[in-house]
């Protein structure tokens, strides 16, 4: 859900959906830190929140090939 919501946010691509997504992690990160390092660094999760503009556009070239593969909204 967390790769879900990330993705969808970065897709929007606006500063408000930016500011969000950095609120989703902050909270989950201040929630439970185990949770959010499992999140940001496991292998398919980790590839949802690569930093900077170069990463929001790999992130977001990842799932639009993948959408095309599986046929997803």
């Amino acid at each position: 859900m967390m790769a879900i919501s990330s993705i969808h946010l970065l897709l929007i691509d606006s500063r408000e959906a930016y500011s969000k997504r950095r609120q989703l992690w902050k909270g989950i990160k201040e929630e439970n830190s185990r949770l959010y390092f499992r999140l940001k660094y496991t292998t398919l999760s980790g590839l949802t929140y690569l930093p900077g503009k170069v990463g929001g556009m790999l992130t977001k070239s990842g799932y639009r090939a993948a959408r095309k593969i599986y046929q997803f909204q």
